[in-house]
C-alpha cells in the first residue's frame, strides 16, 4: 500500500500479527465407530477424514440416547459448528425414519444457505429424496407447498417468526412433527439479544411446552459466535437447566495467519467536502441503521409547523459575534515495535451561517479510505468485503469505490444489505461464490454465516460495537487455513479513537455477554395470551417452569382485563380469541408494515423498507441511493405502502429537518451518583447529584429538509413539509439532575453564559453515549440524547440518554449501575483530546441532529470534575 498508493499518509497506526494454528483433531471419534458407517461415508465424500476436537466434544453427548444433554457451541467463525448438529440429526433420521428436527435461523438468507448443505449431506449419507426430507419453511415458501412440507419433511429449516405466527398457532396440524421432534437447533444464537432476543426466548418456551404436551423431549443445540456467557445465554434463551448443558468453547479448527490492521484516516488542514464525512453524515433518518420506531397511526399527532423559537444552541451562536479561531493541534504517536506514526490531531468543524455552507477541518472520510483500500484489493484480485453500519453508507462506499476503479473492474464490486429483494441477494451471494464479484460493501446482513465463498480480506468502517461482532465479521475472511487480512478503519468518534490508539486492548479485552430477558413483563404478557390460545395455561402446574414466577400475577391481571378466561373450578386459563394473538404480534423490533420503493419509469420494485424508517428516508423530494444509482422520491404513500422514485443524476443531496421532544413519564429509580440504590425512599441531601431512570415518551417531528450541494455542502434550498405525522413511542431513559450550585460554579470557573448550559449538557450526553460499549453490552447507536433543545422542552436542563429501541432492552439499568465509571472515562477521554472547543474524537456525535454546534467542551470538563 505504501509503495503503490497515492492516498497513503501514515494512516496505519498499528498492526497485530496472529500466527497460524494447525488445529486440534479428534480421530478417536471415528475410530470408536460411534458414528454410523453411512455418516462416515458422507464425511469421506466431503473430504473430512478427521473431526476437530470441539466437534467431537459436541457430537458425543448428542449421539448418546441414554442421557439427556443439550449443547452450546461458541467457537469462531468457520470452525465447522454446523457439523455438531448435522451428524446427530442425520444419524437419528437413519435410526428412526419418523424422527423430526426443527432448525431455527435468524434470517431467511442463512436458512436457505444451510438448506443446500444439509441436503447434500443427506444424499451422501445414502438417504433418498433429500429434497423432500429437508425443506425450508419460511415466508418465501409458497402456500401450495406448505402442507406437503409439513407432512413429508423430516428436517425443517425455519425461523422464529414462522414458529411464532404459523407453526405454533396451527400446532394441531403440526402434531406429527412436534411429537417426533428429537432436536431443536438454534443457530447464530448470539443474534438473539435485546427485544428480539426476549421475544425469541418466549417463543422457544412455547415451542418446548407444545412438544412436552405430546411427550416429546427434544434436545436443544445452540451454536453461537464467541460470547462471554454461553451457558447463561442458552438458559435465558431456552429455559433448559444449566446442569444439562454441555459447553463447547475450545476451538479445535485450524486457522491461517491473520493480520489485524488499525487504520486512522489522515488529518487534513482543509479538505474538499467529498473527502470528509459530511455527505455520509447526511443520513435521511434521525435514527441509527439498527433502530426502529413503532408506527402506530391511531395514536399519532401531527407535527406540522417548525417552531419559530431558536434552540439554545442557535441563540448562543448568535451572541458570538467574533469568528472562531481555527485551531489544530498536532501530535504524533509512535507505536513500540512498529515503524509507523500517526497523526492524533483534533479538528474544529465550523458551519458558515452566512452562506449555509460547511467548511470542515478534520480527517479524511473513513468511507473514502474504505473505498481506496477496497479498490486496491480488487485491483490485486483479493476477494474482500467492507462492513459498514448503515444502508446509505454502503451505497456511498460502493459509488466511491467504482469511481477509483478502471472500467473493466467496476462490475466486480457491489453492495449487499437488507432491503434488497430476495432474488437480488441470492444473485449477489452466487456472484461472490463463483468469483464474478471480487468486492462487496455490506451492512451486518452479511455478518452471519451466509456462504459467499472464500475471502482474503475484511474492512471494518467503524468499530461494530462489540468485540464479538468484530471477530464475527473478521472471521468471514481466511476460512480454514487460508491467511487473511482485517483492517479496522476508525471513525472520528470517541470509542473508535480510543480503540485505534489502544489496539491491543481490543484483541485482549474480555468478551461482552449476550443478553436475553424472558421475564420482561410487557413481552411476557403478550406471549402468555398466545400460549393460552394454543393450550390452556395452568398457573400452579408445569407452566411455571416455562414462564417463571411472574406467571400467576400476570395471568390474573390479563384475566381481569378480559384477555384470558378462567375455566370453571380450575386453575387453568384460556384465550377465546377467534384468531391467534400471535398473528397480531411481531417479534422483531421493526414495524410490521413495509414500504416498497418503485422505479417510476419501469414499475420495478427497487427495494423494501420498513415503514418506521420511511418518513425520514423516503420523504417527497428525498435523494435516495441504490446500488450506486441516485433516485429522487416523487411520492411517499404510507397508507398504501408505496414510494415512487425517479432515477436521475442530481448535484445535491438531502438531509431531513426534524425535532425530537422527550417527556418523562415517571421515575422508577432514584439514587445518588456515588451510592446507587433502588430505594426511592432514601432522599439524598439537597445539593447532591441525582441519577434517575424511568419511562419517557419520544416524539420525532419531521417538518422539512435541506438540499445541499455535493461539492461544498452549501444549502441550496430549504423545503418545508407539513403533511407527515409525528412518530411517537415510549422507551426508557436515564437522566442526571444537577443542583443549582453547579450552574453557579460553572459561571465562576469558565464564565459560561446560562444560555450555553444546554450545550454543556449535550456534550456530556454525546461522550457518554459514545463510550458506553466500553463498559456494558450495547452499541453507541442504541442510545440518543436531547438534540435541538428548545425553550419549551421539559427536559432542557437534564443530562439525559434514552434507548432508541421502543420499550427499551435493558441498557438503561446497566448504565445506572455503571454511571460513575462512565463519567470518569468520559472525563478522561475529553481531557485527553488536544482540541480546544470540541471535535469528533471527544464530544461530537455522528447522529447529532444539531450538527454538533454549540457544544461546550471546557464547561463539560468542569461539570464532570464537579
Amino acid at each position: 500500500v505504501k509503495e503503490a498508493c497515492d492516498f497513503y499518509k501514515d494512516q496505519l497506526v498499528e498492526y497485530v500479527d496472529v500466527p497460524a494454528n494447525s488445529g486440534d483433531h479428534a480421530p478417536e471419534l471415528l475410530a470408536e465407530k460411534c458414528i454410523p458407517p453411512s455418516i462416515q461415508t458422507a464425511l469421506s465424500r466431503l473430504g473430512i477424514v478427521k473431526l476437530y476436537s470441539h466437534q467431537a466434544r459436541g457430537i458425543k453427548p448428542l449421539l448418546n440416547r441414554d442421557i439427556q444433554r443439550h449443547v452450546v457451541c461458541t467457537t469462531s467463525t468457520s470452525s465447522g459448528k454446523s457439523m455438531i448438529y448435522t451428524i446427530p440429526i442425520v444419524s437419528e433420521l437413519i435410526a428412526d425414519p419418523n424422527s423430526t428436527t426443527l432448525l431455527l435461523f435468524p434470517t431467511k438468507a442463512l436458512a436457505h444457505d444451510q438448506l443446500a448443505s444439509l441436503r447434500r449431506f443427506c444424499t451422501f449419507a445414502g438417504l433418498e429424496n433429500a429434497s423432500n426430507l429437508v425443506n425450508a419453511f419460511d415466508g418465501d415458501t409458497k402456500r401450495a407447498d406448505r402442507p406437503l412440507i409439513r407432512d413429508t419433511s423430516k428436517i425443517i429449516i425455519t425461523n422464529p417468526d414462522m414458529l411464532h405466527c404459523t407453526i405454533m398457532p396451527m400446532h394441531e396440524e403440526w402434531s406429527d412433527v412436534l411429537k417426533n421432534v428429537k432436536f431443536i437447533v438454534i443457530d447464530e444464537a448470539h443474534a438473539y439479544t435485546g427485544v428480539f432476543g426476549n421475544h425469541v426466548s418466549l417463543v422457544i418456551r412455547r415451542l418446548l411446552r407444545l412438544c412436552h404436551l405430546r411427550k416429546a423431549n427434544p434436545r436443544v443445540i445452540c451454536c453461537s459466535a464467541t460470547i462471554a456467557n454461553p451457558v447463561q445465554h442458552m438458559v435465558h434463551l431456552t429455559g433448559v437447566a444449566a446442569g444439562e448443558i454441555v459447553t463447547v468453547d475450545m476451538d479445535g479448527s485450524p486457522k491461517g495467519a491473520r493480520i489485524y490492521g488499525f487504520w486512522n484516516p489522515s488529518y487534513l488542514a482543509a479538505t474538499a467536502v467529498d473527502d470528509l464525512d459530511i455527505v455520509a453524515a447526511a443520513t435521511n433518518s434521525p435514527h441509527g441503521s439498527n433502530s426502529a420506531i413503532p408506527w402506530n397511526r391511531s395514536s399519532m399527532t401531527v407535527g406540522c409547523e417548525e417552531q419559530t423559537c431558536l434552540n439554545l444552541h442557535q441563540r448562543m451562536r448568535k451572541k458570538k459575534q467574533k469568528k472562531k479561531k481555527r485551531e489544530s493541534t498536532r501530535c504524533s504517536t509512535e507505536i513500540r515495535g512498529k515503524k509507523m506514526r500517526t497523526n492524533n490531531d483534533s479538528a474544529l468543524n465550523v458551519k458558515s451561517q452566512e452562506h449555509g455552507s460547511i467548511v470542515t477541518y478534520g480527517r479524511r472520510s473513513p468511507y473514502t479510505e474504505a473505498a481506496c483500500l477496497l479498490s486496491e484489493l480488487i485491483k490485486h484480485n483479493l476477494r474482500s468485503i467492507v462492513f459498514v453500519k448503515a444502508r446509505h453508507v454502503a451505497e456511498l462506499v460502493l459509488k466511491r469505490t467504482k469511481n477509483r476503479l478502471p472500467g473493466h473492474l467496476q462490475s466486480k464490486v457491489a453492495s449487499y444489505r437488507s432491503g434488497y429483494l430476495a432474488s437480488e441477494r441470492r444473485r449477489l451471494e452466487a456472484a461472490m461464490v463463483d468469483g464474478s464479484l471480487v468486492g462487496m460493501v455490506a451492512t451486518n446482513a452479511l455478518e452471519l454465516g451466509i456462504d459467499i465463498g472464500i475471502l482474503d480480506a475484511t474492512l471494518h468502517v467503524g468499530f461494530p460495537g462489540t468485540k464479538s461482532s468484530f471477530l464475527q465479521q473478521a472471521g468471514r475472511a481466511g476460512r480454514g487455513s487460508r491467511d487473511a487480512l482485517s483492517i479496522l478503519i476508525a471513525m472520528d468518534c470517541p470509542i473508535d479513537q480510543f480503540l485505534i490508539n489502544n489496539a491491543k486492548r481490543l484483541l485482549s479485552t474480555d468478551l461482552k455477554s449476550a443478553v436475553a430477558d424472558p421475564t420482561n413483563t410487557q413481552q411476557l404478557s403478550h406471549h402468555l395470551v398466545a400460549a393460552a390460545w394454543e393450550h390452556p395455561l395452568n398457573i400452579i402446574g408445569k407452566d411455571q417452569l416455562y414462564f417463571g414466577s411472574k406467571l400467576n400475577e400476570i395471568v390474573l391481571h390479563l384475566s381481569s382485563r378480559g384477555q384470558l378466561k378462567r375455566l370453571k373450578d380450575s386453575t387453568k386459563y384460556l384465550c377465546e380469541a377467534e384468531v391467534s394473538p400471535a398473528r397480531l404480534m411481531g417479534i422483531r423490533d421493526v414495524s410490521e408494515d413495509s414500504v416498497s420503493v418503485i422505479d417510476a419509469a419501469t414499475g420495478r420494485t427497487v427495494e423494501i423498507m420498513d415503514s418506521d424508517a420511511a418518513p425520514f428516508k423516503l420523504y417527497d423530494g428525498a435523494v435516495y441511493m441504490h446500488q450506486g444509482s441516485t433516485y429522487v422520491v416523487k411520492q411517499l404513500d404510507l397508507d398504501s405502502g408505496v414510494c415512487r422514485a425517479s432515477k436521475q443524476n442530481v448535484d445535491y443531496y438531502t438531509e431531513p429537518r426534524h425535532h425530537t421532544r422527550v417527556a418523562i413519564l415517571g421515575v422508577e429509580r432514584c439514587c445518588r451518583l456515588n451510592m446507587l440504590s433502588s430505594s426511592m425512599e432514601q432522599r439524598p441531601p439537597k445539593d447532591s447529584v441525582l441519577v434517575h431512570s424511568g419511562g419517557v415518551n419520544i416524539s420525532h417531528h419531521f417538518y422539512g429538509y435541506n438540499k445541499r450541494g455535493n461539492g461544498d455542502s452549501k444549502i441550496l434550498e430549504k423545503v418545508d413539509m407539513c403533511h407527515l405525522p409525528a412518530v411517537e413511542y415510549t422507551t426508557r431513559a436515564v437522566w442526571i439532575q444537577l443542583p443549582n450550585v453547579v450552574r453557579r460554579k460553572l459561571r465562576k470557573l469558565v464564565g459560561i453564559d446560562p444560555d450555553q448550559y444546554a450545550g454543556t449538557l449535550h456534550a456530556i450526553e454525546h461522550v457518554i453515549a459514545s463510550l458506553c460499549p466500553l463498559v456494558i453490552s450495547c452499541d453507541s447507536l442504541d442510545l440518543a440524547g436531547q438534540c435541538t433543545r428548545r425553550d419549551s422542552d421539559p427536559c432542557i436542563h437534564l443530562i439525559l440518554l434514552y434507548e432508541r429501541q421502543r420499550g427499551g432492552i435493558g441498557i438503561i439499568s446497566q448504565i445506572m449501575d455503571k454511571m460513575k465509571e462512565l463519567l470518569e472515562i468520559a472525563q478522561e477521554r475529553i481531557i485527553a483530546c488536544t482540541c480546544k472547543r470540541g471535535c469528533p474524537t471527544c464530544i461530537h456525535h455522528p447522529r447529532c441532529l444539531d450538527h454538533n454546534e454549540g457544544l461546550q467542551k471546557e464547561a463539560a470538563i468542569a461539570v464532570l470534575k464537579l
